[in-house]
């Protein structure tokens, strides 16, 4: 898609937005920048204007055409800050060898205009944060809204037919959606600007609008386009592309039933502070932590062998390690933890080591567990097992034994984070779910995809 664009792409408002963009980025000479999704090197030359001649800048970007027009403006470059650029996925940033080792060397990591093409952007970012160094910052940014609002429509539309789209913006469906992504992956947000991309500040359309802005979404790019091929299809899309228009019209903060189209981004800036950075040796996916707990009454004692996904331990007392969790929705899980929702880590049976169990006259159990542990199934997708002695469920320490680089076992704190709501359709009707950028999944995970 980027590769067809390449030529022309600086023909356009992405100079002019890079410039207000770079402004939110507090380069000093002499610092080391990661640019993520650099692109043509909007970002990446100003950059490196910014850091001088002792700092550098590293560029990746999956486009072979958007790097090529990159690669020329260098080659016309005179002196300034060293600059390279790597042709790569930027989720996939470990196989890049040379990158992997400047791991926790690097000030700032950018990333502009790109965040909603991935398909998860927090197991993104994540997966990001080992390269910043003690103190460093990321610099990132999300559409408003209602911004590009023909494209966003056509995107809501795609996904209620089930189809695949070359964008990811639904999950940022409001101001803070990008500043409750980021807080959920343990950043703390220090500046949360919006920015005008083009200058048109907005523009207002009528109801009546709608089919001419339709037919502009569908013929956009190429791979919108292929979706809305069959006739079948392009009518279906037309009839619930002009309800989402109307839906955004009947929200027009005056009153006039007009569909609002609102020019600009939400740009965070968020800091990993001294205290927060990672420390060497830290928990990693190959180092499993191991979580003590029991029942309420002692029947059933337990460890678990889980795995930190991703590791982001930092050099609190103790320092911090987030698990990735889902809350379910169904109304078991309501009825259990008289909430709307249990948010809980899943953990194969495999992985207790039961440490002791009263009561040795109960059956076996179909968990292999001990014989205080009792199943009871609540309809055809929920089973919970529970202490035949005080009726409650194994609950495991928030506050357990990491391993280290070298085995030996450290304290850690568990942060729980959300990466999936499940059992949206039974979700309760005064439910409202939090702009946290977690997938959601009418049923169990990779089932049908959740509309609201």
């Amino acid at each position: 898609m980027y590769d067809r664009r390449a030529s022309n792409y600086d023909d356009s408002h992405h100079p002019s937005f890079a410039q207000n963009f770079v402004q939110h980025v507090p380069l000093q000479p002499g610092d080391k920048v990661l640019d993520l999704a650099c692109g043509t090197g909007l970002i990446t030359f100003l950059a490196a204007d910014k850091v001088g001649p002792t700092g550098a800048v590293v560029g990746v970007d999956i486009s072979s055409g958007m790097l090529d027009v990159a690669q020329k403006k260098l080659s016309s470059r005179d002196g300034g800050a060293n600059i390279t650029f790597h042709e790569h996925d930027i989720t996939r940033l470990d196989e890049i060898s040379s990158l992997v080792e400047q791991k926790g060397t690097f000030s700032a990591i950018t990333i502009a205009s790109a965040l909603v093409l991935l398909h998860d952007p927090a197991e993104a970012i994540a997966s990001w944060l080992p390269y910043m160094k003690p103190g460093g910052y990321l610099v990132t940014d999300v559409p408003h809204p209602q911004n590009w609002l023909h494209m966003s429509l056509i995107e809501l539309v795609a996904r209620h037919m089930k189809l695949h789209f070359p964008y990811h913006r639904i999950w940022a469906s409001e101001e803070n959606s990008l500043r409750s992504l980021l807080s959920t992956a343990g950043l703390e947000v220090t500046s949360y600007s919006f920015v005008e991309c083009v200058g048109y500040h907005e523009k207002a359309y009528s109801l009546d609008d709608a089919d001419e802005w339709f037919n502009k979404a569908v013929s956009s790019i190429p791979e919108v386009s292929r979706l809305f091929e069959d006739e079948a299809l392009h009518e279906e899309a037309q009839r619930l592309y002009r309800g989402e228009w109307a839906k955004v019209a009947a929200k027009d903060p005056l009153g006039h039933g007009r569909a609002i189209d609102v020019d600009g981004v939400y740009v965070a800036e968020e800091d990993i502070e001294e205290d927060d950075a990672p420390l060497t040796p830290t928990p990693t996916p190959s180092s499993p932590l191991t979580l003590p707990g029991s029942c309420h009454c002692g029947a059933l004692k337990f460890q678990i062998n889980v795995t930190a996904a991703p590791a982001i331990p930092t050099s609190a007392s103790p320092p911090v390690v987030p698990l990735t969790a889902l809350t379910c929705h169904c109304r078991t899980c309501r009825r259990i933890s008289a909430s709307t929702s249990q948010t809980y880590v899943p953990i194969h049976m495999s992985s207790f080591h039961w440490l002791s169990s009263l009561n040795k006259s109960y059956p076996a159990t179909p968990h292999n567990g001990p014989p205080a542990l009792r199943p009871r199934t609540f309809d055809e997708h929920a089973e919970r097992a529970f202490c035949a002695v005080c009726g409650a469920g194994p609950d495991a320490a928030t506050e357990v034994a990491g391993g280290g680089g070298g085995g030996e076992a450290a304290k850690v704190r568990v942060r729980i984070a959300v990466c999936h709501h499940i059992w949206l359709a039974e979700k309760a009707a005064w439910d409202v779910l939090p702009p946290d950028g977690a997938a959601r999944w009418r049923g169990e995970v990779g089932s049908e995809v959740w509309e609201e």
